[in-house]
């Protein structure tokens, strides 16, 4: 019993802190005209110190051998190193072999190590509710800092535009940076505001905010104290007024209320099927104009328009059309499509990207990776999993990922909101194992009730 509560413990403060700190290292925050943040290079440093710790911590308190047996079990690992596989051909027949190298490797070398912790964690249910309180704590604060700014500039709608605002809290001064929307009513441009706290982007905050609100949905508080969180989680989208997270938020809502597994299936699949067949539609089709971005009511609102990333689509896809196999290169599709304007411009969809940048059978491994959870039955089915049935919410997490992804590129580029996805898909698939002891022991049960049914069946029958 004492080791049970060691390794929950443990399992869950190992949870909490690399959930923690993953997105911390991101957050920035400006203080008296300083500005703290850190650099890539540093944000990569200390996440695979962090990373390297966990896995140690956890070898050195573990004395399980990890047996062929139980590597086979995990069947996501196939996936993952198939998609390694077709990530490092791609480098190594890119035309800019050196770039796409180096930055598969910042973006491999955290993943697996991720990928090892949940493989390896003692209590994957205790590891994800340390993650979802880690995850949910640093948003909160995040929203706060974002609520103060928008205290302090007074202003949520404007006919005026600010890039930054400046106000105090007693003798400090912050500076936050604030991005905005636009629309029109009665031929007036008005802006709405939008914060990110100490996230680096509004985007940001409204996705790690909508992830926070499915988390949430494990709090095991009182009713009050899961109320007032998923309140404070609902201002952090509307602060940051962005798509995504509308988008990631309303997915979760859709997911997580379709009770019946064929129904959740046939929804899911619809919804998946519109947004990439409007993905392909405005790829192959475009012709420099958004679809609907010419009707009257979607003229009027920047937030409904998707001309912007229309003609980014289309070049993407052509990119992927001479590059169908292999791709360009992970990594370097912005190079090969912008040359030098490659700094400031990017395919916002990481599945067109993923086409352009590794090709058709790399894209196919990644949805299929991504996929698995969303279609499964999701229904516990070990004891790390018990009623709370974590692995529907981080399966309903994933489906809303899939669908604000079709027009962001965060999850495959070296970025918090890809460490969590990592996390999220090596909990799913630890939840959804059977641990052996348990399986030996639904084993032995199963024959005791075939050898008691063969004994009391006859007997049965001579009473008669």
């Amino acid at each position: 019993m004492i080791i049970k509560e060691k390794n929950t413990l443990q399992s869950y403060i190992i949870g909490f802190l690399c959930s923690f700190f993953t997105i911390l290292m991101f957050c920035q925050i400006t203080i008296n005209s300083t500005k703290l943040s850190l650099s890539g290079s540093i944000q990569l440093l200390i996440s695979i110190a962090i990373y390297s710790i966990a896995i140690l911590t956890i070898l050195f308190s573990d004395n399980r051998k990890f047996t062929y047996h139980e590597l086979k079990n995990h069947k996501h690992i196939l996936l993952i190193c198939l998609l390694l596989i077709i990530i490092v051909l791609s480098c190594l027949y890119s035309t800019n072999q050196n770039n796409s190298i180096k930055r598969a490797l910042i973006l491999v070398i955290p993943s697996a190590s991720i990928f090892l912790i949940t493989l390896r964690i003692k209590e994957p249910s205790r590891f994800c509710d340390g993650i979802a309180l880690g995850i949910i704590t640093i948003t909160i604060i995040s929203i706060i800092f974002g609520i103060t700014g928008l205290i302090g500039n007074q202003n949520y709608v404007t006919r005026i535009p600010k890039d930054t605002i400046i106000y105090h809290i007693g003798i400090i001064e912050f500076t936050q940076k604030i991005a905005h929307r636009a629309f029109i009513v009665d031929d007036t441009t008005y802006y709405i505001q939008r914060y990110a706290g100490i996230i680096p982007n509004p985007n940001g905050l409204g996705l790690i905010a909508a992830i926070s609100f499915g988390l949430s949905y494990n709090i095991r508080h009182n009713k009050f104290t899961r109320w007032i969180i998923s309140i404070i989680l609902l201002v952090g989208i509307a602060l940051s007024f962005s798509r995504m997270g509308i988008l990631l938020f309303f997915s979760i809502i859709i997911y997580m209320n379709c009770k019946s597994l064929h129904l959740r299936r046939m929804i899911c699949g619809s919804i998946i099927y519109v947004i990439l067949l409007f993905i392909i539609m405005a790829s192959k089709f475009s012709q420099n104009k958004d679809i609907i971005g010419d009707l009257f009511f979607f003229r009027n609102f920047e937030f409904l328009q998707i001309r912007e990333r229309a003609d980014l689509f289309k070049n993407a896809w052509q990119g992927f059309s001479d590059n169908w196999l292999t791709g360009v290169g992970y990594g370097v599709g912005a190079e090969y499509l912008f040359a030098e304007n490659a700094a400031t411009q990017a395919v916002h969809s990481v599945f067109l990207n993923a086409l352009l940048e590794i090709g058709l059978v790399g894209t196919i491994l990644l949805v299929a990776l991504w996929l698995i959870p969303v279609f499964s039955n999701n229904e516990p089915q070990s004891e790390y999993d018990k009623s709370e049935n974590r692995s529907q919410i981080i399966a309903a997490i994933l489906f809303g990922l899939f669908i604000a992804e079709a027009f962001d590129l965060s999850v495959t580029r070296f970025h918090y909101i890809h460490l969590i996805f990592c996390f999220l898909l090596g909990i799913w698939f630890s939840l959804r194992q059977v641990p052996k002891d348990a399986a030996l022991q639904n084993v032995q049960n199963s024959e005791t009730q075939e050898l008691h049914d063969r004994i009391v069946e006859p007997n049965r029958g001579t009473d008669n």
